[in-house]
């Protein structure tokens, strides 16, 4: 495993980000929403994500965000998103995954005392603990459309280190 100094400029993806960004890793923005047969549809993809993101598209809102920034994930989300991609991602997605994958530093599921410290309950899940709790260990921000676990956090009188984005699906494009 790399070692990383902590206090260099890191972020780190929760796999919502990292399937946001392997749905729009392409060459230009997204112009046109391609009807799809009814055979075709799925709870992977919605209109509304995708009307969203030809409003407001994603990637360019981000990049300010993690630019100049090294990137980080988790092993735990890193076999979740690696799943998630086999099952439900097309070949582009499948490709745009890859590069994504190659530029992101892998580092052990690292939870602070302070996040895995806090009482695990139904919108205080272990695996989110995990996760976020690898990025606050980092001082890391957390790219998440997972605010409900920020919130969650915050009821409790502590805040985490994240950059909000809406949620995305895979296309199976």
């Amino acid at each position: 495993m790399p070692r990383v100094d902590r206090k260099n400029r890191l972020f780190g993806r929760r796999h919502h980000q990292i399937k946001l960004q392997a749905h729009t890793l392409e060459v230009g923005p997204v112009r046109v929403l391609v009807p799809l047969p009814l055979s075709h549809s799925s709870s992977f993809f919605s209109t509304s994500q995708a009307m969203s993101e030809l409003q407001y598209p994603i990637h360019a809102n981000l990049s300010a965000a993690v630019s100049g920034k090294r990137g980080i994930i988790c092993e735990s989300v890193l076999s979740e998103f690696k799943e998630l991609v086999w099952m439900c991602g097309g070949a582009n997605e499948k490709h745009r995954a890859d590069q994504l994958l190659k530029c992101l530093l892998v580092v052990r599921d690292s939870p602070s005392e302070r996040l895995i410290g806090l009482p695990t309950t139904r919108k205080l899940a272990l695996k989110n603990k995990i996760v976020f709790g690898t990025g606050d260990y980092w001082r890391a921000p957390t790219l998440t459309a997972n605010m409900a676990f920020v919130r969650a956090v915050a009821q409790t009188g502590m805040s985490l280190f994240t950059i909000e984005h809406s949620p995305r699906a895979l296309t199976g494009n």
